[in-house]
């Protein structure tokens, strides 16, 4: 989740003493193992170069990624905090500080921190990962989702990323399958740990291998005429003073040791008490934690396990992609994480029969191994307080409780929880959180309390208590309120212990029923309710009975230690005859068991795919697309996004074959975006033939989305400008202004050679009746000469053009008097008609306007953008344009501020002064005939880039977390050259045809997601 800095792969100082290149070759080496994966080995790299250079902030910086990627903590925050007193300008490093001061709950010192990086870079996935944490410690579980995908998509192969999203994305109010579906599309399309052919091989041989350890199959047996001790083994990064712990240490000490010997993997980093008493019950222990993934395999392969039980889930810092391979004949997943796991390798998941539904196949990718009673043991195995009265009696009031993280808390339940208050005179909530340890999540609490209609007065937010004071908080509670749909399980488990009611609405599977499995082996299953209405009614019938709550509590703890949720040694051997007749079935042919878990919709698994290709990531997109094209036969744009992969690495001719073959069989919508691939690629390729074959199949098709039908509609008047040219791009000679236009020119440029090459084309543009003035200042002092020039009476208009941009209309200035003519302050050569973002090119498509030919990096052909729906040259009433090129009346601007803190901060001085025309009142609007090209390639001043966008974003109130969809979309084709670029964009302009109807008015477009238009 930390963002690493491992593109600058260089020392970032190094002392007086050492030789550069050893650093140099230090630093490499350990960026090597660190994208290797081979974190422990990277650790002892990067301590090995900051023992020669310690206040290398990249190396601190990339060593405490490490840190935190293994569960080192404490080691990876002091690291990062280093990091950041040595450099708080880098934005991975402030990134980092932000996420440390997250996870010691202090949001609203990340906070600022946070805002400055997404400003600073809207589409960083580490800057949107620490985000997510900032939101779930503030219990905004729906944008804790939100930003946690976006976090898995820009860094799909972090495992540690994708627990972020699927784990707390469960908290979320969303049907329970959904959960599901989102585990099995992480397992399906999740990368390998390894693939050395050896170790797959060895793999196999192990899955096939008979688990009495003898090499002979026929001496297999399960029962009493076992060859030798089941060997089972327990991995988990919880063995510590953790909520596993009062549920596997139960376990552990009644195993039946006659008939299992018992291996434990201690992938802890931190051991405390209760790892050595865990280690003290066990036959083998072994500590994991420092091995790498490749090592712990090697441990455990050698022991020859027969079961391997996996308490963690995506939970903790867990090794769950190494299931993806079989450590053991039977691997099972228990305790520890309510959802899936959404491995099909992981052959079971122990349930139990409260918990198990006949929808069981929608929600769990392993076979349910149901137990007769309880699907976990709950014994804190320590001296507790005794279990008090209800507090009713001594407060004169009920007091209700919700105990456990505030994520839980739905809206719907808060609705709930207003009705009961409502109902119960006097009554008070009782709220205990680790998230109140931050005093910003309690107002963040409240504020959501007030919006509920709940008076916040009747409410107590408690930090969290720990030890003996934890279990004596339960005697200030009545009645526990759970969550839903997610509802409690380990703090169902205390309150119940300590004699306090739960009442629990019951969900689909294991993550909304566990407060039903605790309270029916309790014998209290009437405190399960199947919906809101009764759970008010439930809660509230409850505060009035004190017969109840005293008998409760009275009973409570001899009732749970009398069943398999108390008694250890009656759940061992539930668990053990459930293991044992599971791992027959899996050696006698096998389990036979087929999930049911949906995968995720087309459009969805292919809106990811893009997401995750346009963070740079093609294996992990490519994986996507197939799985894509395995769940969903024929889907069309799973293809594209595979020959564009294609292109990239073989050219365009190999991906072109490659969809030619198979658009055939694909829907008609999806020939279409094909199509529009095919004429994109081979104009890239130079291939017209290719494209006009391409584009003629396109014609005969129905084009139902006004968007393609746009983009056809431009590949076609491109087509036939081509194939007028040369006449087309020969354009027509200027004819002259009607009146005298005195214009002035300023081209903030601090090399004179450029500044010529800008200065002749302008010049080549002049008509009878301009006067031009040029002028040439450096970047730093346009500011300076925009005012000079604004504030002079022999003016009519202000050319403002950037040293990137030449122009090539020839009635450039025409269009310009025209504009001026019609009473336009301000003319740009693409605009948007709001400004609701910082990047208002990211806006919706439907707001943007005009036109720009950039050249393109990659071989410098011109690539045409045409930025918005509407096909008029002009449009009108914009509220702020591109900085490349402003044409400006000065009687009517020069009034207007100029912020100097955007100076070095690229375009954004221009586009803000724009801006604040718009606002005052001033008419702006774009051309997108002016004939701008932009060439990539040159770079502007934006050394100050990261305050100036704080600057206007602060300015303008832009929030940079708001949740809104980009759409950077544009309707884009490549041209051999420039001038023909500027005569497509005039033909297209003047084209009165509708591309869905014929000839009338230009249908205007709706933004979408096309995988085949330019972004």
């Amino acid at each position: 989740m930390f963002k690493s800095l491992l593109s600058l792969l260089r020392p970032a100082r190094k002392g007086p003493a050492e030789d550069p290149a050893t650093l140099e070759a230090l630093f490499e080496e350990a960026a090597l193992l660190t994208l290797q994966g081979k974190r422990h080995a990277a650790i002892k790299a990067w301590r090995a170069l900051l023992e020669r250079d310690p206040q290398n902030v990249n190396a601190l910086n990339d060593l405490a990624a490490c840190l935190s990627d293994i569960g080192q903590m404490a080691h990876a925050e002091t690291t990062f905090e280093l990091a950041y007193s040595l450099d708080d300008r880098s934005m991975p490093v402030v990134v980092n500080h932000a996420k440390v001061l997250v996870d010691q709950r202090r949001t609203t010192e990340a906070l600022p921190l946070l805002t400055e990086a997404k400003i600073e870079n809207p589409q960083s996935a580490a800057t949107d990962g620490v985000y997510a944490a900032y939101s779930f410690q503030r219990g905004l579980v729906e944008q804790t989702a939100h930003y946690a995908k976006r976090c898995w998509l820009g860094n799909f192969d972090n495992l540690r990323v994708a627990d972020g999203f699927l784990f707390n994305g469960t908290y979320a109010d969303i049907d329970e399958r959904a959960a599901a579906v989102e585990h099995r599309f992480w397992a399906e399309t999740c990368r390998a740990p390894w693939r050395a052919d050896e170790i797959a091989e060895s793999l196999a041989a192990l899955a096939d291998s008979p688990f009495d350890g003898t090499g002979d199959a026929a001496t297999a047996r399960v029962g009493d005429g076992l060859a030798r001790r089941v060997r089972i083994g327990y991995l988990s990064p919880d063995l510590r003073s953790h909520s596993v712990r009062y549920f596997f240490r139960p376990l552990l000490e009644n195993h039946d040791r006659t008939r299992f010997e018992v291996f434990v993997y201690n992938d802890t980093p931190v051991a405390d008490a209760q790892t050595a008493l865990i280690e003290q019950a066990t036959e083998h222990f072994h500590e994991t934690f420092e091995r790498s993934d490749t090592e712990l395999y090697e441990l455990v392969r050698g022991h020859r396990l027969d079961i391997l039980v996996e308490l963690a889930g995506h939970s903790s810092h867990n090794r769950s992609l190494l299931l993806q391979e079989r450590f053991a004949p039977l691997q099972v997943t228990a305790i520890g994480y309510p959802p899936t796991t959404g491995l099909t390798t992981v052959d079971a998941k122990v349930i139990d029969r409260h918990l198990s539904t006949p929808e069981d196949r929608h929600h769990y990718t392993e076979m349910p191994l149901v137990l007769p009673n309880s699907f976990w043991c709950f014994d804190p195995l320590e001296a507790v307080p005794d279990v008090l009265p209800p507090p009713v009696g001594r407060k004169g009031h009920v007091s209700f409780g919700c105990v456990g993280n505030i994520g839980k808390i739905t809206g719907r339940l808060l609705a709930a929880w207003r009705r009961i208050l409502d109902a119960v005179p006097d009554s008070r909530l009782v709220l205990r959180s680790i998230n109140f340890q931050d005093p910003a999540s309690i107002d963040a609490m409240r504020e959501r309390l007030r919006g509920a209609g709940i008076d916040t007065g009747r409410v107590d937010c408690h930090p969290p208590a720990h030890g003996q004071d934890f279990f004596a908080s339960y005697a200030d509670i009545d009645i526990i309120l759970d969550t839903f749909p997610f509802t409690g399980g380990t703090t169902t488990c205390f309150a119940v212990f300590m004699g306090v009611p739960v009442v629990s609405i019951v969900g689909q599977s294991v993550i909304g029923r566990m407060g039903l499995s605790i309270l029916s082996n309790l014998g209290a299953a009437d405190l399960c309710v199947p919906d809101a209405d009764t759970y008010v009614a439930r809660a509230v019938a409850l505060a009035g009975d004190r017969d109840y709550l005293e008998r409760f509590r009275r009973e409570a703890r001899g009732r749970m230690r009398a069943s398999s949720l108390g008694d250890g040694r009656r759940y061992a051997a539930d668990l053990e005859a459930g293991l044992l007749q599971t791992l027959q079935r899996r050696h006698a042919g096998g389990l036979g068991y087929q999930h049911a878990v949906p995968a995720l919709p087309a459009q969805e698994l292919m809106r990811r795919a893009y997401a995750v290709l346009s963070h740079g990531n093609e294996v992990a997109a490519a994986r996507i697309a197939r799985h894509c094209l395995a769940v969903h036969p024929g889907t069309g744009s799973a293809h594209v996004l595979l020959a564009q992969i294609k292109a990239q690495a073989e050219g365009p001719r190999a991906a072109i074959d490659e969809l030619l073959a198979r658009v055939d069989g694909f829907s008609p919508a999806d020939q279409v975006s094909t199509l529009l691939t095919i004429v994109r690629l081979a104009r890239h390729a130079e291939d017209g033939d290719e494209a006009a074959r391409a584009l003629a199949r396109l014609e005969a098709l129905p084009q139902e989305d006004p968007l393609d039908a746009l983009q056809v509609r431009l590949f076609q008047v491109a087509g036939a400008t081509e194939r007028a040219a040369p006449a087309a791009a020969t354009r027509a000679p200027a004819r002259g202004l009607a009146r005298p236009l005195r214009v002035h020119l300023i081209v903030p440029c601090n090399g004179p050679s450029r500044y010529e090459v800008v200065r002749r084309r302008i010049e080549a543009c002049v008509v009878p009746g301009v006067t031009l003035g040029c002028e040439r200042c450096d970047e730093i002092d346009r500011l300076v000469a925009y005012r000079r020039a604004l504030a002079r009476d022999d003016l009519d208009l202000l050319l403002i053009v950037q040293k990137h941009v030449e122009v090539l209309q020839p009635r450039f200035f025409e269009r310009l008097a025209d504009a001026l003519d019609r009473g336009i302050d301000l003319v740009g050569c693409a605009g948007a008609t709001a400004w609701q973002r910082l990047d208002w090119r990211s806006q919706p498509f439907g707001q943007r306007a005009g036109c720009l030919v950039t050249l393109m990096r990659a071989n410098g052909l011109p690539e045409l953008r045409w930025l918005g729906p509407g096909r008029a040259a002009c449009t009108d009433g914009l509220a702020v344009l591109d900085g490349s090129l402003l044409a400006a009346r000065p009687a009517a601007l020069r009034a207007l501020p100029w912020d100097e803190e955007l100076l070095r901060g690229g375009m954004l001085l221009e586009e803000r002064w724009s801006h604040a025309a718009a606002q005052a009142g001033r008419r702006l609007a774009s051309d997108a005939l002016l004939g701008v090209v932009a060439d990539s390639t040159i770079e502007l001043d934006e050394e100050h880039r990261r305050l100036a966008r704080l600057q206007v974003s602060r300015d303008l109130g832009f929030d940079p977390f708001v949740i809104e969809a980009d759409d950077d979309m544009a309707l884009a084709v490549t041209l051999l050259d420039a001038p023909t670029a500027l005569a497509v964009a005039e033909a297209f302009a003047q084209d009165d045809r509708d591309p869905v109807h014929g000839p009338g008015p230009a249908a205007a477009a709706p933004p979408a997601a096309h995988s085949h238009l330019a972004k």
